[in-house]
């Protein structure tokens, strides 16, 4: 994918964006209560979802499907680690607002474990992930109004891949 950044740096671009995502999910991600699985599931709302574009089986869909960041999430997870996994790199391919760029992220398996409490590290093949989690914190999305396409592409420290989804979505501004 080749970069138009109008300007920009895209280390520092990406660098900030993976900055306002890693802050924004991994600290403020919790458990959802009762109420917001009620909420969720009486939604009439079509939720987000994450196209799944590699070989694990998944399903992960979020709602509402345009992020507010004056707003909270509430996401829905059933995912199987297809490999064992406790570090690797995450591939970020993002478009955002006019601006393409890619970037490589050492990642750890802890990190996903301090968002979804049900991952134990390190994570073995067929190991199952399923829960309701809300992010009740979006207001670091506020620097990104308008359409965001990434493709995201997790591998283990054996290059195999562990995750890879398509996400399409859109911030209110």
């Amino acid at each position: 994918m080749k970069s138009r950044t109008n300007g920009m740096k895209i280390p520092a671009i990406s660098l900030v964006l993976y900055g306002v995502v890693c802050l924004t999910f991994f600290r403020s991600c919790k458990a959802v209560s009762q109420n917001d699985i009620l909420r969720y599931r009486s939604s009439s709302d079509d939720p987000g979802h994450v196209e799944n574009c590699g070989q694990a089986n998944m399903n992960i869909t979020w709602l509402p499907k345009e992020l507010d960041p004056h707003g909270s999430l509430i996401f829905d997870v059933s995912f199987i680690f297809p490999v064992d996994f406790d570090k690797g790199t995450l591939d970020a391919d993002i478009k955002l607002s006019g601006m393409e760029f890619r970037n490589t992220f050492a990642v750890q398996c802890t990190y996903l474990q301090k968002a979804i409490p049900t991952v134990t590290c390190p994570a073995r093949k067929n190991q199952v992930v399923k829960g309701l989690y809300t992010i009740s914190d979006l207001s670091k999305l506020s620097s990104f109004p308008g359409k965001i396409e990434a493709v995201l592409r997790a591998y283990n420290s054996d290059k195999q891949e562990v995750f890879c989804g398509i996400v399409k979505t859109v911030v209110k501004g």
